[in-house]
């Protein structure tokens, strides 16, 4: 079973530095938030990595897509295709079966995508709860796209960067789970080097990696 580049392009996350500080007031959170992110994006644009997306289903494992992406300069994001899984033909119950699959994987990838756009993550950030801990931050949000999602995220306090996320929502009214791991590039932004998506009702995961991290040679006029 194998998907097309255009499906999972959405999945791409601004892998920002979700930036944290002790807080004294909602607007002073906003703004730390916002200036750490807007910051971290900026970064970001001065580099290429690739990204190889794997889909699982029934335990069965696809062919990885794997794509090469960069900012041009007028800051769209780019990508092109290094390798991608043979599309194959079926007819018949496998056909309908490896169609539906297909969608499926699509429609999570979006929702997946959802929680991850800019200002959906700040509106997140906004609501959630912090509480300190040993060595780490925490901020736990919900009601954000659905009634009974929730968003928990762990920042390291001396960085002030986002080393896991995690979400909980649903999709079709299915339990739906994504984890997140970031770390930063050396003297570079913050990264989302991996995501695991889980619906297993659906008995679909979709795992992605990004990785080769480099800065470009060409800079970038904005």
């Amino acid at each position: 079973m194998t998907i097309s580049r255009k499906r999972v392009a959405s999945l791409v996350v601004i892998a920002g530095s979700l930036a944290v500080t002790p807080l004294l007031s909602e607007m002073t959170s906003s703004r730390t938030i916002l200036l750490a992110m807007g910051m971290n994006v900026k970064k970001m644009m001065h580099y290429e990595w690739k990204q190889r997306v794997t889909v699982i289903h029934r335990g069965k494992p696809s062919e990885p897509m794997v794509d090469q992406i960069r900012f041009d300069s007028a800051g769209q994001m780019q990508r092109t295709v290094i390798s991608a899984p043979q599309q194959k033909e079926m007819g018949g119950i496998r056909g309908k079966i490896a169609a539906g699959v297909k969608e499926n994987v699509k429609g999570i990838m979006e929702l997946a995508g959802r929680y991850n756009k800019p200002q959906q993550m700040m509106e997140a950030i906004k609501k959630a709860d912090i509480s300190q801990g040993p060595g780490t931050t925490r901020l736990v949000a919900s009601n954000l796209i659905q009634p009974t999602d929730s968003m928990t995220m762990l920042v390291n306090p001396a960085t002030h960067l986002a080393n896991h996320v995690d979400i909980r929502t649903t999709y079709e009214g299915s339990p739906m789970t994504v984890a997140q791991d970031y770390s930063p590039v050396p003297d570079g932004p913050n990264v989302m080097r991996t995501m695991k998506v889980s619906v297993p009702q659906k008995q679909i995961d979709v795992n992605v990696e990004s990785y080769d991290f480099v800065r470009q040679t060409a800079l970038l006029t904005r």
